[in-house]
């Protein structure tokens, strides 16, 4: 599940969206649409590993460029991947 809370100070106005996907439908970027959503599609990418089509910069933005994994899904290792 995946949920948008977007806040408008102008209209003062809030809109939750909410959306459901798995691990094999990528759901479509917001930032076509909302461009302060670039940034947090990266940290849902790099965490949680959900894919965002149509992204214009999809990459990693808290980790390292060469970490392997998604550190926030349940199925990362505790003790992480071991390097050889």
């Amino acid at each position: 599940q995946i949920v948008y809370n977007l806040l408008s100070l102008r209209f003062n106005s809030r809109i939750r969206v909410k959306t459901y996907t798995d691990e094999l439908v990528p759901i479509d970027s917001a930032v076509s649409v909302h461009k302060a959503a670039n940034w947090y599609e990266r940290e849902v990418w790099d965490m949680y590993g959900v894919f965002f089509a149509n992204h214009p910069d999809l990459r990693r933005i808290l980790t390292d460029y060469g970490f392997e994994g998604h550190p926030f899904r349940k199925d990362f290792p505790l003790s992480g991947y071991v390097e050889v």
